[in-house]
């Protein structure tokens, strides 16, 4: 009998354009636009010491409790309101959530404030980015929660969190093999309301459909034969309709199911400035280096100087400039995320990297306690680490190997993975690495990266020996376990 194998739930969200829009549909869909950005901000104005009460409460379960109290107030405001159903849930999850958000950012320290529609400038592309990244839900949430906060001058995305015309939307298509987008979006008591019948194909079933309603539009798609066949092969679970200026795109989140393999080598990945990422492939058994390698990072630094320096020139002259990184920058991230990949999938790699929180963090944020304040973080920050992190996750889930594991950053570029020896002398240079002890060379960043898989080798070797709560003994600390343990 063979054994079965396990499958594990990728997400990815494709986008699509919405073409060849009458006049009379797009003025529907502006006024929707209008209404849910009008509402929103008045569910968020009514509730704003709601949430501020929840930070004088002392538990989790109090601040729950009081949570589910402001669902209520929530669910009582948009109810008379003449929204489809799926546009209401949609506000009430958003608003609940921002609130949670600034609860929980604010009893972490953070210096966050009530969301309001006067005080938000995010990085709108960023978060437009993680969204077509996102392999689950809780990070589609997040990234949905901050496009919502942005004020550009275009309004809040409509969220459809149902694949049903009842309450949510579905990707249909005709004879013709034409792809449309019908969206839930009125009541059928609205005056926009009218009837329309539906006789065509649902994409993720494949067979035919047939329904009558009054609450909702047909929109037209355009398409590649990728998005087709994402739609066929996958199951559509959620969509956002976005507006750009006067473009309409629909971003839809499809769920596939992919083999899970078990890891077989460890790729320890030290991320830096000159170079963007360098990593070592090592034996989990041996700690033999399999492969190594780098990506460089200076055209990124370059392009960031440039942008930079844009910036400042436009802000002397009085020039508005709330813009985030370029696609260019976004593009040579997805590049090195995908030869990351292309290594990890060589080999079948468990990813290992940094957990580097608090520099991956936008520098406008709260420094955290005990932190140094210097440039060294901002620069860091520019490098993209968290737009790296967020891509090899859902890039490693889609070929079926598991998401980075993270390690302790600290000193691993100063310790040698020959004998252990651990000094701030060992680095010679920004780029080069000589052991004080043993005399082992090697390129700083290469070190690292040994480093990093290595500890994610001596932790697993060893977390079944280490008691909960209790510092590690000497003979389990990485600098000494390495030596009778790990091989290069």
């Amino acid at each position: 009998m063979t054994e079965k194998t396990q499958l594990t739930s990728v997400f990815k969200t494709y986008q699509f354009e919405i073409h060849n829009l009458s006049q009379s549909k797009r003025k529907k869909l502006l006024q929707t636009f209008k209404q849910s950005d009008m509402l929103y901000y008045k569910a968020l104005a009514k509730c704003e010491e709601d949430a501020k009460q929840l930070l004088a409460l002392e538990t989790k379960k109090e601040r729950k409790s009081a949570l589910g109290i402001i669902q209520k107030k929530l669910q009582d405001i948009v109810k008379p309101l003449p929204f489809g159903s799926a546009l209401k849930a949609s506000i009430i999850e958003t608003v609940k959530a921002q609130i949670s958000s600034f609860v929980e950012l604010t009893l972490s320290g953070q210096d966050a404030t009530y969301p309001t529609k006067e005080n938000q400038e995010v990085d709108y592309h960023y978060w437009l980015n993680v969204l077509l990244q996102s392999t689950d839900k809780a990070t589609e949430d997040i990234a949905r929660d901050e496009l919502s906060k942005r004020d550009r001058g275009l309004y809040r995305p409509l969220t459809f969190e149902k694949y049903r015309t009842t309450d949510g939307f579905m990707v249909l298509s005709d004879d013709k093999g034409r792809l449309f987008a019908f969206l839930n979006l009125w009541s059928a008591k609205d005056k926009r309301a009218s009837a329309l019948a539906l006789e065509m194909h649902d994409t993720r079933t494949g067979e035919a459909f047939k329904t009558k309603t009054s609450t909702g539009m047909l929109l037209p798609l355009s398409f590649s034969e990728f998005q087709r066949n994402a739609l066929a092969n996958g199951e559509a679970k959620t969509a956002k309709l976005v507006m750009r200026g006067e473009r309409l795109f629909l971003m839809v989140s499809i769920k596939f199911e992919v083999p899970k393999r078990n890891p077989v080598y460890v790729m320890g990945i030290d991320r830096g400035i000159a170079e963007l990422a360098t990593y070592t492939v090592r034996d989990p058994e041996t700690g033999k280096l399999i492969d190594s390698g780098t990506f460089s990072g200076s055209t990124l630094k370059r392009h960031q100087q440039e942008h930079e320096a844009k910036q400042k020139a436009d802000q002397k002259i009085g020039r508005a400039f709330i813009r985030g990184w370029s696609n260019y920058t976004t593009n040579l991230m997805h590049h090195v995320a995908n030869e990351v990949v292309k290594v990890a999938d060589k080999y079948s790699c468990q990813v290992v990297i940094e957990d580097l929180s608090n520099i991956k963090n936008n520098p406008k944020m709260k420094r955290p306690k005990f932190a140094r304040k210097n440039n060294f973080r901002r620069m860091l920050s520019r490098q993209q680490y968290g737009r790296l992190e967020s891509m090899l996750s859902y890039k490693l889930q889609s070929v079926g190997l598991p998401e980075p594991a993270l390690v302790w950053a600290s000193y691993t570029s100063q310790t040698c993975p020959e004998c252990g020896h651990s000094c701030k002398e060992n680095r010679i240079t920004r780029d080069a690495f000589q052991c004080q002890s043993c005399g082992f060379e090697q390129h700083a960043d290469i070190v690292g990266a040994l480093n990093i898989a290595g500890s994610y080798i001596c932790f697993e070797k060893i977390k079944h020996k280490l008691k909960k709560g209790k510092p590690r003994t000497e003979e389990f600390r990485y600098q000494n376990w390495l030596v009778d343990n790990l091989e290069i």
